[in-house]
């Protein structure tokens, strides 16, 4: 049976019909049948192969092909060989390919829905919106989420895609702002008040004052006119600046310039002032002194002081006389000796118009009035010669020269030749000392025949003998030789190769050869230097590290003479030269002292106790526990600043506040309060004081400012009342310590083992016998102490000591009135190991009755 496959439709019904002849007498067959490909194939004409276990794909009528599971992908090259889109292989399909997908939805989709699965969920589905933050964010920066990335955040400009502020708003406050100078009020489109808009505000309006933010005009403005307008009396052309013309500044313009009229606006001159002046000046002839009112001295008024007064010299400004007019009589009279008949234009007879009259004619008499010769002089010549052999040179008063005043002039005078008409001198005699004296170099003694000692005489007396000096009248010898040698040899010091010109080798000329050159040393002859001098120099300098300003005989400063200069003195720094400290030294105190903060004892090389080295010692460590910049004195009354003020002084309660006990905070709790006792640790009064009024008031018995017994005290009765009191106050004390270890007991075994090594701070509960009235002024003792208390003579002393684990105790006694009994105290000592767990008694004695009103352990 052949049939077409082609013609079949795979899994649909059909019923074919078949004819058969001559066999087994059937000739005629309905069958009825289902196409289907054979395993590994399907589709139209089972033309499809499946390459894979058709277990797991399955192959339809129409060909396609359909995954048993349904996250395989029938469109994979193998068939239902592949995961669908995004389902991972490696994990059998059941994860996602991609993290950003959903697996719930079979990867269909993303986890967050907001983006793109066709983009692989990495850009939103809405583009506005970023990718970056889960598309919560717009894509463009300054777009608002809130309207869907489609408008601009507030204040910003969509026409620049909202990068930029809309106008006149400031970027740098993220547009929230207007511009400077804007007007907030006007949503930033005007400017401030009084801002020029022309100047897009940042400039004033005109006439606007900037330094004032504009709130006010410009300096010389009228604010009445919007400052457009000058204050009163202020020019214009100037800005305002300077005073309308004639004013004057320093008046604020109000007043006219000094010698201006106000009456006239201030444009014209006060009365009798010069316009070409500026008014400075007066008007010609006038006097400033006078304020312009009078003519100046000497000036004729009737004329408008334009001439002078009578008698007066116009050339000299009328301050002087007309010529040989005499200032004295105002001008009215001639100077003396002034002829009055020639308008005093000449001298009277005999005086001398040369001398301005003041003298007479030469040879005239000024003693006679003029009226005579003067001595000596000739008559017959008007005066005006000598009588005979009267010189004129002299005014007649001496001889002609050789002729002797003695003789009045008839004869020469001695050493003159009376054949020269006493002109000449005689012979050998000197015409320069009138004869006096002999020719220059003659010897007197000789009567001028002979020359002076030292001048040669076949010289006539006019040169030296061998190697004297006529600069010193042959007298000496020439320079720098010696007289003890005729002057044949040098004087010492000098070198006779140079004709004694120059001085031996290191001589100082200038000492004449007599010393050495500076800084030499006459004791070696000039041949070496001064001591400490460098011979390198040629002794003009020090030898290293002397001092030039001391002759080289100390050293520089700050150098060490003990070591011939070569060091500094100590404390100095060699790198330094020496002219600086060592680290840390203070200058001030030339080096001997640390800078301030720092420790002398370690040689400045580490600071002061409570010093930070951070700080180059400056500061305190932990400064704001010191109140002092010496770090020596806590901010805490009690702290010890020798631990930093982290611990306590002796004597201080825990916050080093407040002395323990009754310490004196005065003393920083070193002494006790007024009345207690030191050696009770300050708990117990001092014999004879109440403690009942904290040892201020003495006890019945006592009395004084020291409490001292009373006269009729009865010591005996006393005692035995002490000791029955003491016996009392000794059982009571045991009956406090068996609680205290009872608690003690009861705290430790509920703690157990949890609290071995474990250091224990917590305050345990109050423990108090029954309370009194003086519970709260309970006074802390110090932990570990252990005292003795005084007594009065006869009494025994009292010792307790009770040892406690991990708790400090804290006790307050008081007493009766009663002057029989004295106080006591008991003292606790911590220890914090398990084997002094147990309360211990040792020697304890009580030998007065002990009344404990309040114990608190804290």
């Amino acid at each position: 049976m052949l049939i077409n496959l082609d013609n079949l439709q795979l899994g649909a019904d059909f019923t074919e019909e078949m004819t058969f002849t001559g066999f087994h007498n059937i000739s005629h067959m309905t069958m009825s049948f289902r196409v289907e490909c054979s395993p590994g194939f399907c589709g139209h004409g089972c033309s499809t192969t499946l390459y894979n276990n058709p277990r797991v794909a399955i192959c339809q009528a129409d060909g396609t092909i359909t995954c048993i599971d349904n996250r395989l992908d029938p469109s994979s090259l193998v068939a239902c060989n592949d995961c669908l889109y995004n389902l991972n292989i490696a994990t059998g399909c059941s994860t996602c390919l991609l993290d950003a997908f959903d697996p719930n939805t079979n990867c269909t989709s993303c986890t967050n829905t907001k983006y793109d699965t066709t983009d692989n969920c990495e850009s939103c589905v809405d583009s506005t919106f970023s990718p970056l933050d889960g598309c919560t964010s717009c894509l463009l920066e300054f777009y608002d989420s809130q309207t869907n990335c489609t408008q601009c955040l507030p204040n910003r400009d969509p026409s620049t895609d909202c990068t930029q502020c809309l106008p006149n708003r400031d970027p740098s406050t993220d547009c929230t702002q207007c511009l400077p100078n804007r007007d907030p009020s006007t949503d930033c489109n005007q400017c401030l008040p009084n801002r020029d808009p022309s100047t897009n505000c940042t400039q004033c309006l005109p006439n606007r004052d900037p330094s004032t933010d504009c709130t006010q005009c410009l300096p010389n403005r009228d604010p009445s006119t919007a400052c457009t307008q000058c204050l009163p009396n202020r020019d214009p052309s100037t800005d305002c600046t300077q005073c309308l013309p004639n004013r004057d500044p320093s008046t604020d313009c109000i007043q006219c310039l000094p010698n201006r009229d106000p009456s006239t606006d201030c444009t014209q001159c006060l009365p009798n002032r010069d316009p070409s002046t500026d008014c400075i000046q007066c008007l010609p002839n006038r006097d400033p002194s006078t304020n312009c009112t009078q003519c100046l001295p000497n000036r004729d008024p009737s004329t408008d002081c334009t001439q002078c007064l009578p008698n007066r010299d116009p050339s000299t400004d009328c301050t002087q006389c007309l010529p040989n007019r005499d200032p004295s009589t105002n001008c009215t009279q001639c100077l003396p000796n002034r002829d009055p008949s020639t308008n005093c234009t000449q001298c009277l007879p005999n005086r001398d118009p040369s001398t301005d009259c003041t003298q007479c004619l030469p040879g005239w008499d000024i003693i006679s009035d003029c009226t005579s010769c003067l001595l000596n002089r000739d008559p017959s010549t008007n005066c005006t010669q000598c009588l005979p052999n009267r010189d004129p040179s002299t005014d007649c008063t001496q001889c002609l020269p050789g002729w002797d005043i003695i003789s009045d002039c008839t004869s020469c005078l001695p050493n003159r030749d009376p054949s020269t008409n006493c002109t000449q001198c005689l012979p050998n005699r000197d015409p320069s000392t009138d004869c006096i004296q002999c020719l220059p170099n003659r010897d007197p003694s000789t009567d001028c025949t002979q020359c002076l000692p030292g001048w040669d005489i076949i010289s006539d007396c006019t040169s030296c003998l061998l190697n004297r000096d006529p600069s010193t009248n042959c007298t000496q010898c020439l320079p720098n030789r010696d007289p003890s040698t005729d002057c044949t040899q040098c004087l010492p010091g000098w070198d006779i190769i140079s004709d004694c010109t120059s001085c031996l080798p290191n001589r100082d000329p200038s000492t004449n050869c007599t010393q050495c050159l500076p800084n030499r040393d006459p004791s070696t002859d000039c041949t070496q230097c001064l001591p400490n001098r460098d011979p390198s120099t040629d002794c003009t300098q020090c030898l290293p590290n002397r001092d030039p300003s001391t002759n080289c005989t100390q050293c520089l400063p700050n150098r060490d003479p003990s070591t011939n200069c070569t060091q500094c003195l100590p404390n100095r720094d060699p790198s330094t030269n020496c002219t600086q400290c060592l680290p840390n030294r203070d200058p001030s105190t030339d080096c001997t002292q640390c800078l301030p903060g720092w420790d002398i004892t370690s040689d400045c090389t580490s600071c002061l106790p409570n010093r930070d080295p951070v700080t180059n010692c400056s500061i305190c460590l932990q400064p704001d526990r010191f109140t002092d910049t010496d770090c020596s004195v806590c901010a805490l009354p009690g702290g010890d600043p020798t631990r930093l003020c982290q611990t306590c002084l002796d004597n201080f309660n825990p916050n080093c506040t407040e002395c323990v006990a009754n310490y004196d905070l005065n003393t920083t709790c070193s002494s006790c309060l007024p009345g207690y006792d030191r050696l009770s640790g300050c708990t117990v009064c001092l014999l004879g004081r109440k403690i009942s009024t904290r040892c201020t008031t003495c006890l019945s018995g006592f009395s004084g400012t020291n409490c001292e017994p009373d006269t009729d005290f009865d010591v005996s009765s006393d005692l035995v009342r002490g000791i029955v009191g003491g016996v009392v106050g000794a059982l009571l004390i045991v009956v406090l310590v068996t609680i205290v270890v009872i608690a003690l007991t009861v705290r430790t075994k509920r703690r157990g083992n949890k609290d071995n090594n474990v250091v224990i701070d917590t305050r345990i509960s109050e423990v108090r016998s029954q309370a009194s009235t003086l519970e709260n002024e309970a006074i802390p003792l110090q932990p570990n102490p252990l005292y003795g208390v005084r007594t009065t003579p006869g009494y025994e002393i009292v010792e307790t000591l009770i040892k406690m684990k991990q708790n400090p105790v804290y006790a307050t006694t008081t007493q009766s009135d009663d002057a029989t009994q004295v106080q006591s105290d008991v003292v606790y000592e911590v220890f914090n190991d398990e084997q002094t767990s147990q309360v211990e008694n040792e020697g304890m004695e009580v030998t007065e009755s002990q009344q404990y009103d309040y114990i608190q352990m804290n």
